[in-house]
């Protein structure tokens, strides 16, 4: 991949370095930042062939605009990129997990009419929590980093098996005159 972006709240400081060392890039994590606050912060870069978000976790309340914001000016900066937004990931807290759910939700239903592909991390890992039951521990960060480049590969996949089929259907009609 040319060029690859990750971009993340407090999960991302110990995803970051360990999905670097397989997708090179760079990341910026946030600790605590609402997606509309990591926005405002981020020094989103422009050419990059892959933009990862994972943010929804510290969002509270309906958050579409934030989200909306955050993809066009995605977009804008890199228009040929694929970009994919992990949701919230799975907590044990009970306030924290019930958030968590309703945004991942929310980010469900938004994301992919604006052509991003959500991927829902609740089921990539239950268990290896901190004692905050929101965070985890390293081994869990390196199971979670594993679950992500796997989602990444097969959205790779997805990506490049819709330009496989169109090359194929040029070819086909093209061949037919």
């Amino acid at each position: 991949m040319r060029g690859v972006y990750l971009l993340g709240d407090s999960h991302t400081q110990a995803l970051g370095p360990l999905l670097q060392k397989s997708l090179g890039g760079r990341y910026e994590a946030f600790s605590g930042y609402s997606t509309a606050r990591a926005h405002a912060a981020a020094r989103l870069p422009s050419g990059q062939s892959l933009v990862a978000i994972s943010l929804g976790g510290n969002d509270f309340g309906d958050q579409a605009a934030a989200r909306a914001a955050l993809v066009a000016d995605v977009r804008a900066r890199n228009p040929n990129a694929q970009v994919v937004w992990f949701g919230p990931f799975h907590s044990i807290s009970p306030g924290t997990g019930a958030r968590h759910d309703q945004q991942a939700e929310a980010q469900r239903a938004q994301l992919g009419a604006l052509g991003v592909r959500w991927v829902d991390t609740r089921g990539f890992l239950h268990g290896d929590h901190t004692a905050d039951g929101v965070h985890f521990t390293g081994s869990g960060y390196a199971k979670l980093a594993s679950a992500m480049l796997a989602a990444l590969r097969d959205a790779g996949k997805s990506e490049g098996w819709l330009l496989a089929g169109a090359v194929l259907l040029v070819w086909y009609f093209v061949r037919r005159r």
